[in-house]
């Protein structure tokens, strides 16, 4: 759990700057704020519903307190899955943007 909350730190200090700079170059002209508000928005919306898709899989999978660790493994596992995905849909975003150009 500890490296795994260094990593969370981190990746929301990370995503958050490279998401609005990345918005912000492919927006018209005078429209800046607009995406870097919906970048920072939507980032917040799914770093809370991640944490609460991982705190129902941590509660539903801890064996009524009985082994709670399990719970956090599985926590771990959903999170591991989610940036997995995440990950293949960014490269997809990346080739399809250079496809564009």
């Amino acid at each position: 759990p500890f490296i795994s909350t260094i990593f969370m730190g981190a990746g929301i200090v990370l995503v958050l700057p490279a998401s609005v700079t990345g918005l912000t170059r492919s927006v018209p002209q005078g429209q800046p704020g607009l995406a870097s508000s919906l970048s920072t928005t939507w980032a917040a919306f799914s770093f809370a519903v991640s944490l609460g898709m991982a705190g129902a899989v941590e509660m539903g999978n801890s064996n009524r307190g009985t082994y709670p660790r399990e719970g956090y493994r599985d926590a771990q596992y959903l999170g591991l899955g989610m940036s997995g995905l995440s990950l293949v849909l960014a490269l997809g975003l990346l080739c399809a943007a250079c496809l564009r150009r």
